[in-house]
């Protein structure tokens, strides 16, 4: 990249970087009624280039009740049995509220895993982020928003991660598309359960 600054040249390696995360990510399936956009680069000031996607799905279910559901830990516990997650600390059990804490341990990528999430906005019923307080990522923030709809309503999932195990191209080409077929596994495990 001759003749280009330092900051222009991060600049297009995070956009190619992008770009093959995007075709990357077309490729991958959603489940019906579930769409995603590509993750978006963003670089922070520690030098760490945090990846935040997008996932929408539409369900013909009251936005309220969805809210309420997504608060359960029982039921995030019940689809995610593929990843043997629990809760072990904290809320364990029912409905959490803002500002409390959850610990969950689950197998992913065959290894054992523990993080601690805390509600951090609670705007029932269109709105609540859980944000890592503990584990093995640098930045992990999931903003979940509710809308009515005349049909039904609509879940957008916006999820930013930077993990310090995984470089920045393992982390936009392995790690991304994980979560959002995980999340995507999560909502029509939850869509399931209320129909």
């Amino acid at each position: 990249m001759a003749g280009q600054t330092p900051s222009a040249a991060g600049l297009s390696r995070s956009l190619v970087i992008g770009e093959s995360a995007r075709r990357l990510a077309a490729v991958v399936e959603a489940p019906a009624g579930v769409h995603d956009d590509p993750p978006v680069v963003v670089r922070r000031q520690d030098g760490m280039v945090p990846s935040t996607f997008t996932l929408v799905t539409e369900a013909p279910i009251n936005a309220e009740v969805l809210f309420d559901l997504c608060l359960d830990i029982d039921a995030h516990v019940a689809s995610m049995a593929q990843s043997g997650e629990s809760a072990v600390a904290g809320v364990v059990k029912g409905r959490i509220g803002l500002d409390e804490t959850v610990t969950w341990r689950a197998r992913h990528f065959g290894i054992w895993w523990t993080m601690t999430s805390q509600i951090t906005a609670l705007d029932r019923p269109t709105r609540f982020v859980d944000k890592q307080v503990h584990g093995p990522f640098k930045t992990f923030v999931h903003e979940h928003q509710f809308e009515q709809l005349a049909t039904g309503s609509r879940i957008t999932d916006t999820v930013t991660i930077a993990s310090p195990v995984f470089g920045m191209l393992a982390e936009r080409l392995v790690l991304v598309p994980y979560l959002r077929r995980l999340i995507a596994k999560r909502n029509t495990h939850l869509l399931t359960t209320l129909s």
